[in-house]
């Protein structure tokens, strides 16, 4: 609850200090044929603000869509606001040195604030529903031959309550994937935001999803409906369940800290799933070593540093960092989470977000260096085709993942980004 007091008090604070500001800067604001249109705008965009923390986001019965619309709304129309502030503040430096103060606020900040506002809007509209397939290659002599060019396709955090009962997207999202023609379909977590009846609507098209090997899925930080208020304890967990029971009925495999084994001719590669593993306030009950004793089909307990070529699907990238690479020879996590924050500037081999700020390992491929393992632990961050908080995807394209498995010992990819 102190939480949420503290996140409508910013937004409060922020809304009155971008007004103030620019009633300050802008003393043409103050002139009577201006005045009624300035406060006028400014109720208005004060009533959204209103209604947008009024509705309820922590209520189970009631839907988070327009509350995520009123709120991007109002944050692009700020956007604008501030950037005539921001804009207006330069344009007083010369009075430092008793010169005319110049109106970069009007002149600079108010077009760069619509180029802002346009650039979310087609966020929200368009960049949202496009879909960019990337091609990774994973080497390793550790790969049985027989899964030479074995193809893997990776999504990741849809947060299907987001669009509510609109399903052409994930239609799309679906023949894309199918297009691939992969080997295996892996899904790395949060199918929701918080409510296992917002998958309901998606069960026939997400049925679609078709591999030899099927699909496997994980739970991520959103499945277990942490969000929300629910009546009871009882109704929390039933809910739970029901997230896990209805990706079952869609025919997915569902790794809950353990793994199972994937055969061709002789050879087989193992694959591991674990239950979220965050840091606060996520939960944290991915358990690598139990996903590494518990088999699914009956297979025997594996080591952690055994020989076989062992793939991990962990919701929270942050996990392989802290913990997967120093303890296994795991040789792939796959992982989701982060959405580049929805935000990305990727320009050839240069990717930036501001994901960065928070987290060490955030969107493509990533090694860590042999220690004890004596051989490369690789981690994939898949940015994620859905949206949380605010829906739009700036750069941050909703994301495909295939992998091709390479027995050889290199790979035509370019090099990861090293952890250490």
């Amino acid at each position: 609850m102190r939480f949420d007091v503290i996140i409508i008090l910013s937004y409060i604070i922020f809304a009155f200090a971008i007004d103030c500001s620019l009633w300050l800067l802008h003393p043409k604001a103050a002139r009577p044929k201006w005045r009624i249109p300035y406060f006028t705008f400014a109720a208005l965009c004060w009533v959204l603000l209103i209604v947008a923390i009024a509705l309820p986001w922590k209520n189970i019965s009631s839907s988070l869509t327009p509350k995520m619309w009123l709120l991007f709304t109002w944050l692009s129309i700020y956007a604008v606001k501030l950037s005539m502030v921001i804009w207006g503040l330069i344009g007083l430096i010369p009075t430092l040195w008793k010169k005319k103060r110049i109106p970069l606020g009007m002149y600079v900040g108010l077009p760069l604030g619509f180029v802002g506002f346009a650039i979310m809007w087609w966020g929200a509209t368009e960049g949202r529903r496009e879909i960019e397939t990337v091609n990774v290659e994973i080497a390793s002599p550790q790969l049985p031959q027989n899964f030479n060019n074995f193809r893997i396709a990776q999504i990741s955090d849809l947060h299907l309550g987001t669009w509510g009962k609109d399903t052409s997207f994930i239609h799309n999202l679906v023949d894309s994937v199918n297009a691939q023609k992969p080997d295996l379909i892996v899904f790395t977590g949060d199918i929701v935001n918080r409510d296992a009846a917002e998958l309901k609507p998606f069960i026939p098209v997400l049925k679609r999803l078709s591999a030899p090997c099927g699909v496997i899925t994980i739970m991520g930080n959103h499945d277990y409906a942490t969000y929300g208020h629910w009546p009871s304890k009882k109704a929390e967990a039933a809910n739970e369940q029901l997230v896990r029971s209805l990706q079952r009925e869609m025919g997915w495999r569902m790794l809950e800290n353990s793994h199972l084994a994937l055969c061709r001719a002789n050879d087989s590669i193992i694959i591991l799933g674990v239950e979220n593993w965050g840091e606060p306030p996520f939960s944290a009950i991915g358990d690598l070593h139990k996903a590494l004793t518990q088999s699914v089909d009956s297979g025997a307990p594996l080591q952690p540093y055994g020989p076989e070529f062992k793939i991990l699907l962990s919701h929270n990238p942050e996990h392989w960092r802290q913990h997967v690479r120093h303890e296994s020879n795991t040789d792939l996590t796959l992982s989701g989470h982060t959405h580049a924050m929805q935000t990305q500037i990727k320009r050839g081999d240069f990717r930036w977000s501001p994901a960065a700020w928070r987290y060490m390992v955030w969107g493509g491929l990533y090694a860590s260096e042999p220690i004890r393992q004596q051989r490369p632990s690789y981690l994939y961050v898949n940015i994620g085709a859905g949206e949380v908080g605010l829906p739009f995807r700036i750069g941050a394209t909703p994301e495909i993942t295939v992998f091709t498995l390479k027995s050889a010992k290199t790979a035509s990819t370019p090099l990861p980004e090293y952890i250490p």
